[in-house]
Parts: C-alpha cells; sequence; structure tokens
C-alpha cells in the first residue's frame, strides 16, 4: 500500500477512514514524521468537503495531532469545539420543537443529520456539520407544524426557486421553505416527502413511515428511518440530486457516513434491496462506484452479496482526480496535462446530462406526463439560471 501524498481528497478519504488498519495508521504516522503531508492543502480539501471537525476527531483519535504545524492544531481544536457548540444548539432546539410537535400529537421522522443526534453515528458530538435539521411529518400536519414553528418565533427564509408551475404532475417540492430562529444558527426544514425528484422516488413517504425505527431524544418521541433506508438516502441524496455524480463531486462527509452507517448496520441492511433499488431507477452504476470508493478508501468490507458486481475503475479514477483538481486550481499550478484530462471528464459530463436530466425531472413518471416532461426540458434548456448551474 502507497499513501496518495499527491491527492489530498484521496488522502483525506485515507484518514476520515472510521477504524483504520495497522498499516494505514503505520504509513500515516511515518509521513506525519518525515513531514511528506501538505496540512495547508488538506485543510482547504477539508473545508471544501464540509468535513473539517471530522478530520479533528480522527487526526485526534489516531495520534497524528502533533505531527500538524502548531498553529494548524489550535484552529482545528478551536473549530471542533465551535461546531460541537453549535450542534448542542442545534439538538437543544430540535428536543424543544419536537416536545410542541408531540403534544399537539404530530408524528416525526429525523433525516439526514438530525437522525445522528438519536444514533448517535459520530463518536464526538462536535463531529458532523449539519446545516438545519431536517424533519418528517405526515402530509395532512404540515400546515399545523408551520403554525407551530411561526409560533415558536421561527421566521421563514424566503425561497424564488420553490414557486411551483401549476402542473398537475409538479413533484418538485418536498418541504416547507427553511425556518430559522433569528440570532441562532438553528434552521428546520420541515418534509412532507424524503426528497424531490428521483430520489424521493426511491422512498416514498409511505415507505418511510412503514418502516420507521421509533426512538426517543431527550425524552421526546420522534422517529428515524430504517437502516436500509438510512443506507440508501445517504447514498442517492450524496450524488444524484445536484449532478454530484456526474460533476464528479462527491462529497467526503456524506462518504464517512456511509462508511459508519453501513458498519454500524452491518447485519441489519439487505443489500440486494439496496442494489435492486439502484437498478430499478438506473443508478446502479453511481451506487457501485460510491460502495467502491467506501471499500478502497475507507477500509469498508464489500458485502459478500455484491461480489458479483463487476465495477469500472473509469469513474472513481475520475471522482479521484476532480476532487483533487480542485485543490490545485486555487494554487494556479495546474499542468497542461491535467488540463485536458479535464476537458475529457467534462465531455463525460455533458454526454450524460441529458440522460440525468429526463430522469431527475421534478414530474410524476408515466407516459400520459411525458408531453409536460418534454416541456419542462425545453424550458429549462433555455432558461439562462440553468446554464450558470450546468
Amino acid at each position: 500500500m502507497k499513501l496518495p501524498l499527491n491527492n489530498t481528497y484521496a488522502l483525506l478519504m485515507l484518514m476520515l477512514t472510521p477504524v483504520k488498519t495497522l498499516q494505514l495508521l503505520s504509513l500515516l504516522t511515518e509521513a506525519s514524521k518525515h513531514q511528506q503531508i501538505q496540512w495547508e492543502k488538506l485543510l482547504y480539501q477539508a473545508n471544501i468537503q464540509m468535513c473539517t471537525p471530522l478530520w479533528y476527531t480522527q487526526l485526534k483519535k489516531d495520534d497524528l495531532l502533533s505531527y500538524l504545524p502548531e498553529e494548524l492544531s489550535e484552529y482545528l481544536a478551536e473549530l471542533y469545539q465551535a461546531n460541537l457548540e453549535r450542534n448542542q444548539q442545534l439538538k437543544s432546539g430540535l428536543v424543544h420543537l419536537l416536545s410542541k410537535l408531540n403534544a399537539a400529537s404530530i408524528n416525526t421522522l429525523l433525516i439526514k443529520g438530525a437522525a445522528t443526534f438519536c444514533d448517535q453515528l459520530f463518536a464526538a458530538p462536535g463531529s458532523r456539520f449539519m446545516g438545519d435539521l431536517d424533519i418528517l411529518v405526515p402530509k395532512d400536519k404540515v400546515e399545523q407544524s408551520r403554525a407551530i414553528l411561526i409560533d415558536l418565533g421561527y421566521q421563514e427564509i424566503p425561497n424564488k426557486g420553490m414557486k411551483k408551475d401549476e402542473q398537475p404532475t409538479d413533484e418538485r417540492h418536498h418541504q416547507l421553505p427553511r425556518y430559522y430562529i433569528p440570532g441562532t444558527p438553528i434552521v428546520v426544514e420541515i418534509h412532507f416527502k424524503i426528497s424531490y425528484a428521483l430520489v424521493g422516488r426511491m422512498i416514498t413517504p409511505k415507505a418511510a413511515w412503514q418502516g420507521r425505527v421509533p426512538t426517543k431524544l431527550e425524552g421526546e418521541a420522534t422517529s428515524v428511518l430504517s437502516p436500509e433506508h438510512k443506507l440508501l438516502l445517504n447514498t442517492a441524496h450524496a450524488m444524484i440530486p445536484h449532478r454530484e455524480y456526474l460533476r464528479g463531486h462527491i462529497s467526503l462527509i456524506q462518504l464517512s457516513e456511509f462508511a459508519l452507517l453501513a458498519q454500524r448496520y452491518s447485519d441489519s441492511v439487505n443489500w440486494i434491496n439496496w442494489i435492486k433499488t439502484a437498478k430499478e431507477f438506473s443508478v446502479s452504476t453511481e451506487f457501485i462506484t460510491y460502495l467502491g470508493l467506501s471499500t478502497h478508501f475507507m477500509n469498508l468490507t464489500r458485502p459478500n452479496e455484491l461480489n458479483s458486481i463487476k465495477q469500472s475503475r473509469f469513474n472513481e479514477n475520475r471522482i479521484l482526480f476532480i476532487g483533487e483538481y480542485e485543490t490545485q486550481k486555487k494554487q494556479n499550478s495546474i499542468a497542461l496535462q491535467k488540463k485536458i484530462i479535464l476537458r475529457f471528464y467534462r465531455l463525460y459530463y455533458y454526454t450524460k446530462l441529458p440522460l440525468w436530466a429526463w430522469k431527475n425531472l421534478c414530474y410524476a413518471p408515466g407516459w400520459k406526463n411525458i408531453p409536460t416532461r418534454i416541456q419542462f426540458c425545453l424550458k429549462k434548456i433555455t432558461h439562462s439560471q440553468s446554464w450558470k448551474k450546468i
């Protein structure tokens, strides 16, 4: 095994590995001792990936902090402490909100970051950075939930992009606008669907509620997704909604969480169902690539049930290249060869984009809705905002 010292994206993945082998720990220690690691570039990469607090906790766990420049070590400690205090505020706000929703007999299901408060997925409570709290409620309780937010002093964050097209097949919206409490980091998203478009069709509200696991958060009743749905949502949400997989931008905080979920629930996850869902929605290549990154860089054991499924290293290499390219671009020192490779990968992106757009439309599937879907595609193609995103 050889450390990818010239690729901060790949090296950071190895450092984020939850449970490291003795060989990996030895290699990281030796590289640190001999000053072979470019810590400042790694910090920049960690910030891009929004996993700097998690990186700090892993460095501390693996006894590598002493090899960092003193200023960087102090900065990481301060950043972790700030995120810990922020998470404590978020958790306190979530518990208070759950108490009000429970008093109104509104069932809740915590998803994504909010769910990690219940299962202590991350050993250190300040490891996981989260932007908001995602809570699923029954669709007929959405407006009542909004009223409770407003009564508690939450204010709406305006979002012009949530304007409906008034089409009968519109499936764009899966939540209320975000609400926040002024002067605090507490931001809440009330969902009536898990997600929108393709991801929302993978886990329907009915399936989520049927499979949910009841739990409590500091005495307040709530629930979380089943282990299988947690793993499925993490995979899909990390790669599909904003063309992440096509662009080669796979978030390392999401990938780290995937590895933790897979290890935590190894005995209760049906991997055949996981890949079956991927095939049903024509994203099996994406899923297998995501799993491949976890097995090759995060010490995750590939499930025996999936050993017969072949995977191409092309997409894995593409993601590793683009992950590192972002940090090199900041240095303004990119070799011509790498610029040519990037153009090649961008060509892949553009050739795959039309199919992604068709699959990920925010309108209901089915033959009778094809005219509306075509109309929506044409509208997106001619809209300047769409080209800015592309």
